[in-house]
């Protein structure tokens, strides 16, 4: 069974099939993962009830199978993929990212989110709960979910495409544990949040995942 990720960057789930993310600074090259681990996509934040796993399908997946992201009945249950690279993926600025997720009826979970850890000059946060949720890394989370981008009916493959003035994110400060009610492009918020396309701000952390309000 294969499920691909192409890295400028990419990954099947939720089963999520093809995302491509662009990054300035990123290699193009295709990537195909078939398991937890290769290319560097691992478990990232997971709790409870969260499941990460490839599998079979459904129909129209690229290559035969799926990244599937999915959370049980409990209110604290996450599923995040995630790949992590310290001395950055590029900057912000010119990013574009596409990918197509799968819901199955009933499922009880949202649509599934991209996340991006972004380090700044600001300090990380260095708590035990940060610690664990490998948030140490980075001091911001811009967060997309399809949910508040007209999400598409369950029972089929969606496409979601992003660029700096199409889809709209919110922001996570770990800095001070705020979180924004705010909506809106990535050329919005770089006018709002600058420190965003700062020459040190680098993007570290590219995550897809479902469950606990995300991020």
């Amino acid at each position: 069974m294969k499920g691909k990720i192409k890295t400028t960057l990419l990954i099947a789930v939720l089963l999520l099939s093809t995302i491509t993310i662009a990054i300035p600074l990123v290699s193009a090259d295709t990537v195909e993962v078939t398991l937890l681990g290769d290319d560097g996509w691992i478990i990232g934040d997971t709790r409870e009830d969260g499941i990460v796993d490839f599998v079979f399908g459904p129909e129209g997946a690229l290559g035969e199978g799926s990244l599937r992201l999915a959370t049980g009945d409990s209110s604290g249950g996450k599923a995040t993929l995630e790949k992590l690279k310290l001395d950055g993926f590029g900057s912000l600025s010119g990013i574009s990212a596409s990918y197509e997720w799968y819901r199955l009826p009933g499922a009880g979970t949202g649509t599934p989110a991209l996340k991006l850890g972004i380090d700044t000059t600001d300090p990380n946060p260095d708590t035990p709960t940060a610690i664990e949720r490998g948030e140490n890394n980075f001091d911001k989370i811009l967060v997309y979910e399809p949910w508040y981008n007209e999400p598409g009916p369950d029972e089929t493959w969606n496409l979601q495409t992003i660029d700096q003035d199409t889809g709209e994110w919110w922001l996570v400060d770990l800095t001070d544990a705020t979180a924004t009610e705010q909506y809106v492009t990535l050329s919005e918020w770089f006018v709002d949040c600058p420190i965003l396309v700062d020459a040190q701000t680098k993007v570290v952390s590219i995550q897809f995942g479902v469950g606990s309000g995300n991020p």
